[in-house]
């Protein structure tokens, strides 16, 4: 599995943990619902300004998406 994968299960995982939509998650966080879905289903990649803006958006740390 890659990273990029890893992160969008992650990814999804935190934003549905926070019950919160692609569509919510995207006015939060200032980032398209078509790179939040690319970035879920590990299409993109996020650089560390993007990982840091939807750590916010979500309200955890960046560490949250290392392994439990």
């Amino acid at each position: 599995m890659t990273d990029s994968i890893q992160f969008g299960d992650r990814l999804r995982e935190l934003r549905e943990r926070a019950k919160l939509s692609k569509a919510a998650l995207s006015r939060r966080s200032g980032i398209s619902k078509q790179f939040l879905g690319d970035l879920e289903r590990g299409r993109r990649s996020p650089s560390l300004a993007v990982a840091k803006v939807l750590a916010t958006a979500l309200g955890v740390r960046l560490s949250a998406w290392e392994a439990e």
